[in-house]
């Protein structure tokens, strides 16, 4: 198991990580905080705080951003991918051809 570092710098770095996507996302569509607020139904002030890597925000925040935005969780915090580049949507995936046990039997 990692051990956590003796400071929380690495932690207000992450956060100022998300926040960074969070802004880049939100800009790339062309929304403004009020309008992902809104969309969000979260406070303005915290999405604020979000933005800025001020705030320790609740799993069901940063949830609720992505679903107002229209990306996955992952894609706001995967710390491999984070930068101040926005989340992109993922692409939509075919329905899955049915298996051959999923097929009824002709005979």
């Amino acid at each position: 198991m990692r051990e956590l570092p003796e400071d929380d710098d690495w932690l207000r770095s992450r956060q100022r990580q998300i926040g960074d996507r969070v802004e880049a996302t939100r800009k790339h569509q062309n929304l403004t905080q009020e309008a992902l607020h809104l969309a969000a139904g979260i406070d303005r002030r915290t999405l604020q705080a979000v933005e800025a890597g001020t705030a320790n925000p609740t799993l069901a925040t940063l949830l609720r951003i992505a679903h107002a935005l229209d990306v996955s969780l992952a894609q706001l915090v995967d710390y491999g991918a984070l930068t101040a580049e926005p989340a992109s949507t993922p692409p939509s995936t075919p329905a899955a051809e049915p298996r051959p046990a999923d097929t009824p039997d002709q005979g």
